[in-house]
Order: structure tokens, then C-alpha cells, then sequence
């Protein structure tokens, strides 16, 4: 796997097989510092603050998952988005393609990376 970190607390996690995971790519990455960035398969936003939650990021990556809390998906409304979007709440575990449990993901980014994302739903 691939870790590529951004601002604050975003990065994109990248399997082998090209399988592209974003979390929490909020206001605080320049919409512009993405313009490079291929398409995600799927955006996890662990809670609603600006530096982990901002649409305008989420369009940009063009996620084909959109993984979001209850508040996220109050804030998107009606917005037209592509992608499927599933409500995520406090203490789910749940299936991201390859990558296996999102549980999986922290643990690993936590072995590998010493990286522990602020995951609070």
C-alpha cells in the first residue's frame, strides 16, 4: 500500500491493485493542490469540522463511495453527487472493496505509519 499525506489530518491510502481510499481531506488542502490527483474509488470523512469535511474536495477526488456521518449528510442536502453514498455511525465496521474493514485500514496505517487518524463517529 501507498500512503500520500496531505494537509492536516487527509491522505489517500493506495492498494497494490490501484485501489484509492481518501480520508479527511478537508478546507485545509488547497482545492488546487488536487488538480494532479487521480479520482479515489472511495472518500471516508470521520466527522463534520472543516479540516476533515469540505464538498468541495469530495467533487474534485469524484469518489465513487462517499462514506459520511449523519451531520456530513445533513450538510450535503440535495447536492448532486455521483457517488453511492453510505451513512456511517458510531462504531460501525464496515467492507471498503479491498481494503477489507475500515478497522483494518486505521490498524495498519497505525503499524506502518505510526499514523493514528482522528476517527470519531
Amino acid at each position: 500500500m501507498n500512503l500520500t499525506k496531505f494537509e492536516q489530518s487527509g491522505f489517500i491510502l493506495e492498494t497494490k491493485k490501484g485501489f484509492r481510499l481518501a480520508f479527511d481531506i478537508g478546507n485545509k488542502t488547497p482545492i488546487d493542490k488536487l488538480d494532479t490527483v487521480k479520482p479515489v474509488d472511495a472518500f471516508l470523512v470521520s466527522h463534520i469540522h472543516g479540516d476533515h469535511f469540505y464538498l468541495e474536495n469530495i467533487k474534485k477526488l469524484s469518489p465513487k463511495n462517499l462514506y459520511l456521518s449523519h451531520e456530513c449528510l445533513e450538510v450535503i442536502g440535495e447536492e448532486n453527487l455521483s457517488a453511492k453514498i453510505t451513512e456511517v455511525k458510531n462504531n460501525d465496521s464496515f467492507l471498503i472493496d479491498e481494503i477489507g474493514s475500515i478497522k483494518e485500514a486505521e490498524n495498519y496505517l497505525k503499524t506502518k505509519y505510526n499514523f493514528e487518524p482522528e476517527v470519531c463517529w
